[in-house]
């Protein structure tokens, strides 16, 4: 084809990156064409020539969307037009979610293949984004940690997209309790401080494919000169308690200065993270990016990133100049520090700009500068300060007087709650190329690192977040981090008099035993729980024949660091590990399908069986440590807390709670709650001052018997809620509540160190070592069985199996190592 022009540009001559090449002339150009046809060619230049120079780009029709790549096995649940977004590039298309897949057709594809296809079940995550502080985008992650981040045309349609897969139990979504667990794995040693940066940013709303909302990662040193980099040396490191345009003493002051003159309301004109700056960073390994934000050219030589430690000085001292750096710094292959033949230009000297970036003396290649980098980033000293930049980015320091305090005022239209016109196209402009803060995920001080020997980290070269999500049936992460045992066969040992022990289950990581636990069966068990116990039993070795999922028998141990492993005791496995917050677990108990557990941190988590997933977490205590918590059969629950306080809820079938009554009769921390077996209106709690019984339909009658030293009270069966069973740290005693807590008999007995509870025939408890019977009537001894060497630290009962005579209890030991649960069975009074 031959084309006569005046001006011609020249890109990618011999297919290489480079400064585009503009010539004048008056003549004729002969083209050949090696891709595309003449005809479509032709078609476009003259939609071109008519354009004439409208700077937008050029309207093209959205095509309709082709359904032949969709299977006839798939249920289309949504269609909505959208743009998919990447770094400098917004491409409008159609987005399909199906039962099973989630489609994306582009209107433009230069690789031939416009419909992108996602199965649900490889979306390992997905979260909720803004663009121009609205709320109308989305970012996915597939199973290869590729982002995709979709833009949709209101934040109504965003919103119809997401009910809609929040309703796919294969879409994984971003959870407040999945991020406490990241801080608690990151806190123990269990997370890299770098994965943990990412999912913060990740969490805060940042993404790789948008330049105006790029990751933040912190300066950590400052020492750019010496030869040798002493990383145990505190002077080299850079003041992470203050932000950039802190550091700088003089330079501050002329901050505060300004601010106070103009009455502008913030200290900084410029940002700590915005599209030229990424630009500027990345321009050896993105050079296209400057060139197409530069109409062809790069930006002047001296305004290049040339060489680290000049960055670094720029950084500490100019007024203009106060950007922190992004993730590659950290992490990669070290292709944004080498140049690759590219020609950036002269330098203001007339010499051309470098084709690598200058290192600092004390790295002799590009990585190892990153290697080094990481290893302060994961190194003691970061590890003990880094919670404060944390601080400033993502936490209380972000925003409002603390912000102030902290000298850490920026522009207020770099925060996501900035209120403007929407169609002024100024401010549009000003919000994403001035830069943009991330959203504050944490309003209070960020906890400090706990461990100060973190291991060796292994730098790969991917730069996606590793954000766990609530997954539908995948163990979870933390639990793999935190405690990476395989499962283990149940051992089954018969002895003498029938004394059967099933050792279900070691937990290295409950490293000082269960507080609590609760035996329950499922007679329906959920999709997700049978393919756990399934892929269980198959790990140890057992046939299919031997698998029955038709009910499940279970117990729950809680303990520390808000776990609670799911244990099958049909099959002797540990089916999963859910985590309730990162705090300890006071107690847990179940009611149809929900779990519901009281927490060190004041709140009630709940479970849903059915689902698989956290369904809720509610306060429960104020400033004050959950003890116990407890359910009826008529959905009312009972929550205890160290300040004296007894809470009752109303379980609504959902799973939802909603307070009641809450009770202060007690002086002192309250131990234990239980209810009645056959009045349900009946309640007890025990303290070390008092035992206290409420008659939930009368909150005004409470009988109150002081106790000294109570441990734990429960109602004595078969005897309608009168009579009442505490265990003493000297002794077990029944009262009788009908006549203000008389005491009807009492015994001697070693101290009550678990549990306490009552059968139809019998009194239990476990003392030390050993599991006791007691006459409910006369207190007398009626048998106790030595289970173990090791303290008992919890024990319960297991659901009683209809028209059997046999009795099975639960009981957790731990002896400095780690935690064993064991069921001991009754037959015939024989253990």
């Amino acid at each position: 084809i031959v084309l006569s022009c005046t001006t011609s540009t020249m890109m990618l001559r011999d297919g290489l990156v480079g400064m585009h090449e503009k010539k004048e002339l008056d003549g004729t150009y002969t083209v050949s064409l090696q891709w595309e046809g003449i005809d479509q060619f032709a078609t476009l230049l003259e939609n071109l020539v008519g354009a004439h120079s409208q700077m937008e780009d050029l309207p093209r029709a959205l095509p309709v969307f082709d359904y032949s790549g969709i299977s006839l096995a798939e249920d289309i649940c949504l269609e909505l037009e959208i743009f998919k977004q990447l770094p400098l590039r917004r491409t409008k298309g159609r987005l399909v979610l199906t039962s099973k897949c989630l489609y994306i057709q582009l209107s433009e594809c230069v690789d031939g293949n416009p419909l992108m296809k996602i199965a649900l079940a490889d979306v390992s995550s997905c979260a909720r984004r803004k663009v121009l502080s609205e709320s109308v985008a989305v970012e996915i992650y597939d199973a290869g940690g590729h982002p995709h981040l979709v833009i949709f045309g209101s934040e109504a349609e965003c919103n119809e997209f997401w009910r809609a897969a929040c309703r796919h139990e294969d879409i994984p979504i971003l959870k407040t309790n999945t991020l406490s667990n990241m801080t608690y794995a990151w806190q123990h040693g269990h997370l890299s401080t770098y994965d943990y940066l990412m999912n913060l940013n990740w969490a805060a709303g940042r993404s790789l494919n948008d330049l105006s909302q790029y990751p933040v990662m912190p300066w950590v040193i400052k020492d750019y000169t010496s030869k040798v980099l002493d990383l145990e040396n505190p002077g080299i490191y850079r003041d992470l308690s203050k932000p950039i345009g802190a550091l700088n003493k003089d330079r501050l002051e002329s901050f505060i200065t300004r601010m106070q003159q103009s009455e502008e309301g913030y200290l900084y004109g410029t940002h700590y993270s915005c599209p030229s700056y990424v630009m500027y960073y990345l321009v050896r390994e993105h050079p296209e990016w400057m060139l197409l934000v530069h109409n062809g050219k790069f930006d002047k030589g001296s305004r290049l990133f040339t060489d680290v430690g000049k960055c670094w000085a720029n950084v500490a001292t100019l007024t203009n100049d106060v950007k922190e750096l992004i993730p590659q710094f950290y992490n990669g292959t070290a292709r944004f520090l080498e140049g690759g033949g590219v020609d950036y230009g002269v330098l203001d000297d007339g010499t051309r700009v470098p084709n690598n970036v200058a290192l600092p003396p004390w790295a002799c290649s590009p990585q190892e500068f990153i290697r080094i980098s990481r290893a302060a980033l994961e190194g003691p000293h970061v590890s003990a300060n880094i919670h404060k930049w944390i601080d400033l980015i993502f936490g209380y320091e972000a925003r409002g007087e603390h912000a102030n305090a902290a000298h850490n005022l920026f522009h207020p239209l770099t925060y996501e709650t900035a209120e403007y016109d929407r169609s002024d196209v100024s401010k549009q402009t000003q919000i994403t190329e001035f830069g943009q803060c991330p959203a504050q995920i944490f309003t209070m001080p960020h906890p400090p690192r706990v461990v100060r020997n973190t291991k060796e980290w292994e730098i790969t070269d991917t730069l996606q977040p590793v954000m766990d999500v609530e997954g539908k049936v995948e163990v979870d992460a933390l639990e793999a981090l935190v405690s990476p045992e395989r499962l283990m066969m149940m051992d089954t040992d018969e002895r003498e008099q029938q004394h059967v022990f099933q050792t279900v289950q070691f937990i290295p990581a409950m490293k000082r035993g269960a507080t609590s636990m609760c035996g329950f069966r499922l007679g329906e068990v959920p999709d997700w729980l049978e393919r756990l116990m399934h892929a269980a039993y198959s790990e140890t070795g057992g046939s299919e024949d031997g698998f029955d999922s038709s009910f499940l028998d279970a117990v729950l141990v809680s303990g520390k660091q808000g776990q609670l492993p799911i244990l099958d005791l049909i099959h002797g496995t540990r089916l999963r590990t859910l985590q309730m917050g990162v705090h300890t677990l006071t107690g847990v108990t179940t009611f149809e399908n929900q779990i519901f557990s009281s927490s060190e941190d004041g709140y009630v988590y709940v479970y849903d069986v059915a689902s698989g997933r956290l369904h809720d977490r509610v306060k429960a205590a104020d400033g004050a440590p959950l003890t116990n918590i407890s359910v009826s059969k008529t959905r009312l629950l009972l929550t205890a807390a160290d300040d004296g306080s007894v809470g009752v809820w109303d379980v609504r079938g959902t799973g939802d709670l909603t307070r009641n009554i809450t009770f202060s009769e007690h002086t002192c921390s309250v131990k234990t709650v239980s209810w009645c077996t056959e009045q349900d209106w009946n309640a007890v709690s025990c303290g070390e001052d008092a035992v206290v019984m409420y008659d939930i339909r009368d909150p005004s009658s409470v009988v109150s018997i002081p106790v000294d030293g109570g441990q734990e009270a429960v109602f004595v069966s078969n005897t309608d809620g009168k009579e009442i069973c505490v265990a003493r740290n000297d002794g077990v005693q029944v009262c009788d509540t009908r006549m203000v807590g008389e005491v009807l008999w009492e015994t001697p007995a070693a101290p009550v160190t678990s549990s306490l509870f009552s059968s139809d025939s019998s009194l239990w408890y476990s003392s030390s070592t050993s599991l006791t019977a007691l006459n409910p009537k006369t207190g007398a001894l009626r048998g106790a069985t030595q289970t173990s060497s090791n303290p008992i630290h919890a024990a319960a009962p297991l659901p009683p199996v209809p028209s059997s005579s046999v009795a099975k209890f639960l009981l957790s030991t731990y002896d400095e190592t780690h935690t064993k649960v064991q069921v001991l069975t009754n037959s015939s009074g024989l253990w």
